[in-house]
């Protein structure tokens, strides 16, 4: 028994698909439009990558930068949230003395990268522990403004967080880092498609974003929205024909130097606007719809495998995205992955917290809520967590 929109995706009947968050799924009209790209660029490479593409890329950016809710010139095509990051990092003018803030709930590539470039720079980082389930959002917002010193620079924020699928208080984080003059770069890894964007009006110095998660687009997909003062001087990490192609079509530099890297497949890029278009006629409210749709499954999978699992206090209403995580008792995060991969689940189980104290591992487990999914599907894997948690056997290994 699946949800009546499953037939949109081609997801292995013999498996109960409760991680979109990792990587997506694209929907079937979605894939038939890249394979047709494919071949017209198979057919004619030349023509495809070096006379039509600019244009098509101007419709894909034209159509993400409407979705999303931000001016086409201040956005790029990038191939995924992490490259964003990095980016930025790599790029950003550090100061001798200056700091960089995160949570402890951070993705961990992007805090790597976070790493890498404070040890480059030279620059130290300050880490925010914050609880899971936290109380409310200001409880989120209190502690992260709290740790801004003087010397504090940059932010690195997500807007829903990976492990624990928290809807972080985005516009009240954003607002306060700017009246302490802190630049503020969005880990927006989970948001276009997820939750309603608009990049304007949130005022980020940097938002980078998958579209290959939430929005249906093939792997691949991903933007980076840079206020118009930072475009000077932020550039990709490679550099190639952008630094000085001539500009046309009303493209910027910005533009001419993130999108073309060096050869690639765009195909994905291109098929933003019709992703945007198959997802939102899914269902007859469009787009807000299928968010609303999803976050209100993510409260019911709350509060059944939140009731399930005696777990209290749940994630509060006003931090709930459409993924919901639960703390398992202390085990193996992979052993127990593997037990329900083998019971037909394909459900995320992370270490959490991710250093562990007195060398215990906690577990934690993530759901994701899109179309294809019904709440049937948080039942069945109620059904089976709890014999599948309390398995000590293969769990010690014997």
């Amino acid at each position: 028994m699946h949800s009546e929109f499953r037939k949109n995706w081609t997801l292995d009947e013999d498996f109960v698909f409760l991680n979109h968050g990792s990587f997506g799924a694209v929907p079937k009209a979605v894939q038939e439009h890249q394979a047709g790209l494919r071949e017209r660029l198979a057919s004619q490479p030349v023509r495809f990558l070096a006379r039509e593409l600019s244009m098509a890329l101007a419709e894909s950016r034209l159509a993400l930068a409407s979705f999303v809710g931000c001016l086409t010139e201040d956005l790029v095509l990038i191939p995924n949230a992490t490259f964003g990051v990095n980016s930025v990092l790599h790029a950003y003018p550090f100061r001798q003395g200056d700091r960089v803030l995160v949570t402890d709930h951070e993705y961990n590539a992007c805090r790597n990268a976070l790493d890498a470039a404070a040890e480059r720079a030279g620059v130290g980082v300050d880490v925010v522990a914050l609880p899971f389930p936290p109380g409310s959002g200001e409880e989120i917002t209190d502690a992260v403004l709290r740790a801004v010193r003087p010397e504090t620079r940059l932010a690195l924020l997500d807007h829903i967080t990976s492990p624990t699928g928290l809807l972080m208080p985005i516009e009240d984080l954003v607002s306060g880092m700017k009246e302490s003059g802190v630049h503020v770069l969005v880990d927006g890894a989970h948001g276009p498609g997820h939750v309603p964007l608009d990049l304007e009006a949130l005022g980020a110095d940097f938002y980078t974003g998958n579209c290959h998660k939430w929005m249906g687009t093939p792997l691949g997909t991903a933007l980076l929205h840079c206020r118009r003062e930072h475009q000077e001087w932020l550039r990709p990490p490679v550099v190639s024909h952008g630094r000085n192609t001539p500009l046309e079509n009303g493209r910027t530099r910005f533009q001419e130097e993130f999108e073309w890297t060096g050869t690639f497949d765009p195909t994905p890029w291109m098929c933003i606007p019709v992703a945007i278009s198959v997802m939102g006629k899914m269902v007859s409210g469009g787009w807000s719809e299928v968010m609303t749709r999803n976050r209100s499954l993510a409260v019911e999978a709350r509060d059944l495998l939140g009731e399930g699992f005696e777990q209290e206090p749940k994630v509060p209403n006003d931090l709930l995205s459409a993924m919901v995580s639960f703390r398992l008792p202390d085990g193996d995060a992979d052993a127990l992955h593997g037990r329900l991969v083998d019971a037909g689940f394909e459900v995320p189980v992370m270490p959490w917290p991710p250093t562990p104290p007195g060398g215990h591992q906690g577990r934690i487990l993530r759901v994701s809520c899109q179309l294809y999914n019904d709440l049937s599907d948080y039942e069945r894997l109620l059904d089976v967590l709890p014999g599948l948690v309390l398995e000590p056997a293969r769990e010690s290994g014997q």
